[in-house]
């Protein structure tokens, strides 16, 4: 899923508390783009696009109000709900498949990402028939997030990089003396950062989803690590002549420092 950045300018919004509901719309039109629909809302007197998302007919996301504010879509339920419009009059039109498949995957993602399920269409709380009798309410709306809500691998000594990970499941070894020299962490739904510390190099910097940690072909175990997260998490390392250490929570250290023992697992939960 790639959201596009439209850097819109806006007048004063309201940050959201709470987020418990996802509404779906239609834009009433067969073809339009969030800086178009910026462009008539800020028309009606509103500091802009009163929607969060757009999703068009070829399957691109645009953002539109910044997800953490306020929306203006859905009368009477905008304090705590986010607004997804969807390209097209779907009244008189069929969603293309494109379209479909996006607005199913950004729904997903918010359902994850929010924790909630409760997904709406306009006309289930307003006078409206928006989004249109057409419209394939059903099956976007019961969009879920296929995959585990968080990925990592391990590159192990004389191992290279082993299979990617899912939530829950042992990256590196046990058992076979093998240093854990580097890892990296993705996720579509949480947004990590972690960082480790490095034999005879000290802690790295914090980096973010993607990107690795450690390094490869230069011999160095790391011997501590610390994950943080935008969602509560739990993670542990084998270590050498330790075994699994306890569970550490959001952003705590796994490992030791200055004892020169090295890692050779990791384990990382949603909790």
């Amino acid at each position: 899923m790639n959201i596009i950045e439209t850097n819109l300018s806006f007048g004063s919004l309201s940050k959201r508390t709470e987020t418990t509901e996802i509404y779906c719309h239609h834009a009433a039109t067969k073809k339009c783009s969030a800086e178009q629909i910026h462009s008539w809302h800020k028309g009606f007197g509103w500091p802009g696009i009163g929607y969060h998302y757009l999703v068009r007919k070829d399957g691109s996301i645009e953002r539109g109000r910044p997800e953490d504010t306020v929306g203006a879509h859905a009368s009477g339920h905008n304090s705590y709900s986010i607004g997804i419009c969807f390209e097209g009059n779907f009244e008189i039109e069929e969603m293309p498949e494109a379209q479909k498949k996006a607005g199913k995957e950004l729904i997903a993602y918010l359902k994850a990402k929010y924790k909630i399920d409760k997904v709406l269409r306009h006309r289930d709380v307003n006078a409206t028939a928006c989004p249109g009798k057409n419209f394939p309410f059903e099956e976007i709306s019961s969009a879920v997030v296929e995959n585990n809500l968080v990925q990592y691998r391990a590159h192990l000594q004389t191992y290279d990089w082993q299979d990617t990970k899912n939530e829950g499941q042992v990256a590196g070894t046990t058992g076979q003396g093998k240093s854990l020299e580097a890892f990296v962490i993705n996720s579509e739904v949480i947004n990590f950062r972690y960082k480790a510390h490095l034999q005879t190099l000290g802690d790295t910097e914090w980096v973010t989803n993607g990107h690795v940690v450690g390094t490869m072909g230069l011999g160095k175990r790391i011997e501590a690590i610390w994950i943080d997260a935008d969602r509560n998490i739990r993670y542990r390392v084998h270590q050498q002549g330790v075994g699994w250490t306890p569970w550490v929570t959001n952003g705590k250290m796994a490992g030791s420092t200055g004892q020169g023992k090295r890692l050779e697992a990791i384990q990382i939960e949603v909790i």
